[in-house]
């Protein structure tokens, strides 16, 4: 990623807590105060989205963790929206959800309705469009 500022943030309109890992030539740290919450700035110098999200999801201690890409754009309601269903869906470990992406050759498949699927079907929507709720 190597983000040079935070426009990072206001790019994909990000609204509620967040952990951002950057891909960059340091190590370093920081937050950044939103209205009503707290962006955690990560620099790392290392290589690969696998290795970012799980860096990402070891330093998160929140209930719920929605995985992104620097492409993807929220909505003004995502935080809402991913709790709502969580709350319709108490038997739920995972949901995807569709953001809009700046690169939309990137993720043709979109997430219509609420149902089941299987691991091997959920390849094909991306990594970046996963929730999941811890234990």
């Amino acid at each position: 990623m190597n983000q040079q500022d935070n426009s990072l943030i206001e790019k994909m309109n990000i609204k509620s807590d967040a952990i951002i890992i950057n891909q960059s030539n340091s190590f370093s740290y920081h937050e950044t105060k939103l209205k009503n919450s707290i962006v955690k700035w990560y620099e790392f110098n290392e290589r690969g989205i696998g290795l970012s999200r799980n860096t990402g999801f070891m330093r998160s201690d929140a209930d719920i963790i929605q995985f992104a890409d620097d492409d993807m754009i929220f909505t003004d309601t995502y935080y809402e929206d991913v709790l709502l269903e969580y709350q319709k869906h108490p038997e739920a470990d995972v949901i995807l959800f569709s953001n809009k992406c700046l690169n939309e050759d990137r993720m043709p498949y979109q997430v219509n309705n609420f149902r089941r699927i299987n691991r091997f079907e959920g390849v094909k929507f991306g990594g970046a469009r996963i929730t999941v709720r811890r234990e």
